[in-house]
C-alpha cells in the first residue's frame, strides 16, 4: 500500500512538473515573445490595414510518402489579433451556408471541402479590389481553396469562393496568389517507383493556374528536389521558389520559362515579402537525429531543437543577408515562416517545442 501511495505521489509530482515546465516555456526569452495555444501554425499572412494575422494550422499526423497524397487530421484557418492576442477560427465553421457570391475557382468546384487540412497560404488584393486568400488543402486529392477576406468593425471573416483540384497524385506545399485571381504552385510530379510499394520517384514542377487557361506547367525540373515556399513578383514576371531539398532559392523567369539565377540558402522553408521589397526566407537547420525521430515524441514536449535563420534576399541581385538567427532554444524553434509587421517579425512553426505556438521578435533589417 505504501509503495502504491508513493508511486501515486511521484506521478502527481511529475505531472505537476510537466505542467509548470509547459507554462514557463511560453514566456518571453532571448528576445522572442511566444504566443501559445496554436496547433501546427505552419504559415502566416498579414491582413493589411488591420491588427490581424491569418494562420494556417496544419492537421496532425505529418508524413506520407514523397510524391504521394498526404492524409492528415483536419486543421483550421484562424485569425490572431496582434493588439488583443485573441484567436478565432475562420474556417471551417459548422453550419455556415454554401456561398452565394460568384466562385473564383474551377467551374466544377461548387461546394466547400468536406475535409480541410491546410498547409501553405497566401493573401493578395485582386485587380477587382477584393482581398483573396488561397490555401493548399491536403485531402484524398490535394487542392487549392479560395476565400474572400472581409474586414469590418474590428473583425475579419472568410467566405469560401471555390477551389481548384490538382491532378491525381500531386503533392503541394506552398503557393503564391496573383492579382489576376490565379496562383503558382510547385507540386511534385511522380515519374516512377524504385520498387513496388516503395518510395516514389518524383521531380518538382512549377505550375500556374488562371480562370481562362486552367492549369499549365510552366517548368518541369530535370533533377529531383522539393519546392517548398514560393512567391511571385507583384508584376507577375518572376517566381521565387525555395528548393528545400537542394538548399537553394531559385529565381525563375515566367517569360523565359527557366531558372535564371539561384542563391544558396540552407533548407529554405516559406518566404514572404519584407516592407523594403526583399524576400524573407525562413532557413532551418535540422537536428542530426532527423525529423521522423523527433516527431515520434507525440504528446510530449518536443525535445529536438531546430535552429533557424531569417535570410533577406534582394530580388534583383539575389544578394542575401542574415537578419535574424536563433539556436532553437526556448521559447521557440524551427520557424517555417517569417512575416514582417512594422518593426517585428512573426514566426510560424510545425515542430518544437511542441508545434503549439507562433512568436515575434524585433526586426533588424541591417543585421548581418
Amino acid at each position: 500500500m505504501k509503495i502504491r501511495m508513493l508511486l501515486h505521489i511521484l506521478g502527481a509530482l511529475c505531472v505537476s512538473a510537466l505542467s509548470t515546465s509547459a507554462a514557463s516555456d511560453c514566456e518571453p526569452l532571448n528576445g522572442i515573445t511566444p504566443y501559445c495555444g496554436f496547433s501546427f501554425p505552419e504559415d502566416i499572412v498579414r491582413v493589411p490595414g488591420s491588427p490581424f494575422l491569418i494562420v494556417s494550422q496544419m492537421g496532425g499526423k505529418m508524413g506520407g510518402k514523397m510524391g504521394g497524397n498526404f492524409r492528415r487530421d483536419p486543421g483550421t484557418l484562424v485569425s490572431f489579433n496582434r493588439a488583443t492576442e485573441e484567436k478565432q477560427i475562420l474556417f471551417p465553421i459548422d453550419g455556415k451556408p454554401a456561398p452565394s457570391a460568384p466562385l473564383w475557382g474551377d467551374k466544377d468546384c461548387k461546394m466547400p471541402p468536406a475535409f480541410f487540412s491546410p498547409h501553405g497560404i497566401d493573401l493578395v488584393q485582386r485587380h477587382d479590389g477584393n482581398m483573396m486568400l488561397l490555401a493548399v488543402n491536403h485531402a484524398e486529392r490535394d487542392s487549392v481553396q479560395f476565400f474572400s477576406v472581409q474586414h469590418s468593425r474590428g473583425n475579419i471573416s472568410l467566405q469560401w469562393r471555390g477551389c481548384v483540384a490538382m491532378p491525381e497524385g500531386s503533392s503541394l506545399n506552398d503557393l503564391a496568389a496573383t492579382q489576376r485571381g490565379g496562383f503558382v504552385v510547385g507540386p511534385l510530379k511522380v515519374i516512377g517507383k524504385l520498387q513496388e510499394n516503395t518510395l516514389k520517384v518524383t521531380r518538382p514542377q512549377i505550375v500556374t493556374w488562371d480562370k481562362e487557361n486552367g492549369l499549365n506547367t510552366l517548368l518541369e525540373f530535370e533533377s529531383t528536389g522539393y519546392i517548398n515556399g514560393i512567391l511571385i513578383s507583384p508584376d507577375g514576371s518572376t517566381i521565387f521558389a525555395n528548393d528545400y531539398a537542394n538548399n537553394k532559392v531559385l529565381k525563375i523567369s515566367v517569360a523565359e520559362r527557366k531558372v535564371v539565377a539561384e542563391v544558396e540558402v540552407k533548407t529554405p522553408d516559406n518566404s514572404s515579402w519584407a516592407e523594403d521589397g526583399r524576400l524573407l526566407v525562413a532557413s532551418l537547420s535540422m537536428p542530426h537525429q532527423g525529423v521522423p525521430e523527433c516527431d515520434s515524441n507525440e504528446g510530449r514536449p518536443w525535445q529536438c531543437k531546430v535552429p533557424f535563420k531569417v535570410i533577406a534576399i534582394n530580388p534583383d541581385t539575389l544578394e542575401a543577408h542574415t537578419i535574424f538567427s536563433h539556436d532553437g532554444s526556448p521559447p521557440f524553434a524551427g520557424a517555417t515562416v517569417a512575416v514582417q509587421v512594422e518593426d517585428f517579425l512573426y514566426f510560424g512553426q510545425v515542430r518544437g517545442p511542441s508545434g503549439d505556438r507562433i512568436a515575434k521578435t524585433k526586426m533588424f533589417l541591417n543585421r548581418e
